[in-house]
């Protein structure tokens, strides 16, 4: 196992609870050649978030696999995912990175709706 690899398998249960597979995520994974179609169509048959995301982990097979997933997230707009991996799992990052959404959005909805 390589590094990236290495990190999404030690990390996996965190990773799992914090990736967003909806929003094109599946879509650039399948035109990236990570997933194929029936894998996608098998991801998107379950229903709970995690157990998706289990899904998909479990098709990251190798490092290069895994160098386009990070590619897909940071298209995805998952750049805390990202982080949180390039970054040895250290779950400071995750943690901050999560505060700074809920952050955003707790303004967010106050400016707008406040």
């Amino acid at each position: 196992m390589c590094q990236t690899l290495t990190v999404i398998t030690q990390q996996r249960e965190q990773l799992k609870d914090v990736i967003e597979p909806y929003f094109g995520l599946l879509d650039v994974l399948v035109s990236s050649s990570v997933l194929t179609n029936r894998q996608c169509q098998d991801v998107q048959s379950v229903k709970a978030l995690y157990r998706k995301n289990d899904q998909i982990l479990d098709f990251l097979t190798t490092e290069e696999q895994c160098e386009k997933f990070l590619r897909a997230l940071e298209i995805t707009g998952q750049l805390h995912v990202v982080n949180f991996i390039k970054r040895r799992g250290e779950s400071h990052v995750l943690l901050n990175c999560l505060f700074s959404l809920f952050w955003c959005d707790l303004v967010c909805d106050k400016h707008l709706f406040g």
